[in-house]
């Protein structure tokens, strides 16, 4: 992949600078072997992603509005078949916002508005279907006291589906469908955080008309939400951001209880005492069907200090265990994953070593573990030269062995090197350095 930018000048201090900077960026990722990739998914620790994908965008921003043209292709090795199909390709796709216009007479409102076109295609197409969305949303926020503070924001999103192709292979005419929403936020200020207590709605147009989709199954309402979130930070080393909701939205003939209707708990904390250690905690808890996810990752030392790391996390497949058939692993409940790992940096010197293993673990119950093996093995060597920098690596998975190298040139290193004062004269006298006679 690749980033670039091209003129502009975003700094304050220079105001016959232009703001209007424009940069490209593509990416692509082909893998020889479908079965082989770096890709790590939470659910599994087994590294498996069979597809490939290629993109590329230009992007303008000004000091008020942002347009991005891009392009995507994304293919996937489907069961069954031996070769790379097309799942999805988006040329082009425009996108365009303007997240702050200031209108006449609406003082202290902020008017946001984002739209894009899409050209795309998908697996079993034939065509390409076009596609557009455009959205504005008002917010305004309004002071109620000392602590308290209300921000209630109105919006309208528009979408727009180009000559529809119908089951039956015929095409259908364009499809217009409306929809408008509100949304409310109180904020209670203390001084150890803030307590956020949300209302969201939405309600949606039939096709092509200004009336309620009222015969659509949810009653031509996409959003009926209440939520609450809770964010602490007493100092800057720690914080604990809790939060849920409930959701009011009716489907018709179904019938939802009220731990069915709310949302999941996410409980997230950490710890940073200082720039070498640090702690952090996040639990995924869905009442009902108990802890979905729970991860823990710690820290001591600073990257290019010696010291070392512990991960550990644990995640449930909406109640079902899911085995991996090529290498036999399992997620659910009872499976945990364990990764320790240790950074050497030697003193005065411009090279470290990261070692690392993962230990995966699955138990019915209790402290009979049916499985307990180490499935990663890595090492890492990091070394720094005069202009790059250097990272070889090696990783052992079940069925999997990586060898991989990649260099940095040194461009705006923090830490520039200081020259020598042998040198310092010689770049001074030049030719005459080192006892050289003139010619």
């Amino acid at each position: 992949g690749y980033w670039k930018r091209f003129g502009g000048d975003d700094s304050q201090a220079c105001p016959t600078c232009s703001q209007t900077v424009y940069s490209s960026q593509g990416q692509m990722r082909v893998v020889s072997d479908p079965y082989f990739n770096n890709d790590y998914f939470q659910d599994n620790p087994y590294a498996v992603s069979p597809n490939r994908e290629i993109s590329g965008a230009v992007v303008r921003q000004s000091k008020k509005t942002t347009t991005r043209i891009s392009a995507l292709n994304r293919s996937e090795l489907l069961s069954g078949r031996n070769n790379f199909v097309t799942t999805y390709e988006s040329m082009p796709r425009l996108d365009f916002s303007a997240p702050s216009i200031a209108l006449p007479g609406l003082k202290g409102v902020v008017n946001s508005f984002t739209a894009y076109y899409n050209r795309a295609a998908y697996t079993d197409y034939t065509y390409y279907q076009e596609s557009a969305y455009a959205q504005w949303m008002m917010s305004r926020a309004i002071p109620l006291g000392r602590r308290f503070s209300l921000l209630p924001s109105l919006s309208y999103d528009q979408t727009l589906t180009v000559h529809p192709h119908n089951s039956d292979g015929t095409i259908g005419q364009n499809q217009w469908v409306g929809a408008y929403g509100t949304s409310m936020v109180l904020r209670y200020d203390t001084l150890l955080g803030t307590l956020d207590t949300g209302y969201y709605y939405q309600r949606r147009f039939s096709p092509n008309s200004l009336n309620v989709d009222s015969a659509a199954a949810d009653s031509g309402i996409s959003t009926n939400t209440v939520t609450m979130q809770l964010f602490m930070r007493p100092n800057r080393y720690f914080y604990l951001r809790s939060g849920s909701g409930y959701d009011f939205k009716y489907t018709q003939n179904q019938s939802l209880d009220f731990d069915q209707r709310l949302l999941p708990v996410i409980n997230e904390l950490q710890y940073t005492p200082n720039d070498k250690l640090n702690m952090f905690v996040r639990n995924y808890y869905r009442v009902g069907d108990g802890s979905q996810a729970f991860v823990f990752q710690s820290g001591i030392g600073g990257p290019e200090e010696t010291g070392g790391a512990l991960g550990f996390s644990n995640y449930k497949s909406y109640g079902t265990t899911v085995a991996d058939t090529i290498s036999d692993f399992k997620t659910g409940p009872g499976a945990y994953i364990i990764s320790p790992s240790v950074r050497w940096v030697p003193p005065n010197k411009t090279w470290r070593i990261d070692v690392g293993v993962s230990l995966y673990a699955y138990t019915t119950g209790g402290l009979n573990f049916n499985k307990l093996c180490m499935y990663e093995k890595n090492i890492t060597l990091y070394k720094n030269f005069h202009d790059f920098f250097t990272q070889w690596y090696v990783k052992i998975r079940p069925g999997v062995e990586t060898l991989g190298f990649m260099a940095n040139l040194r461009f705006n290193d923090p830490t520039p090197r200081r020259a020598s004062p042998e040198e310092l004269q010689r770049f001074g006298n030049g030719w005459e350095y080192g006892g050289s006679s003139r010619p």
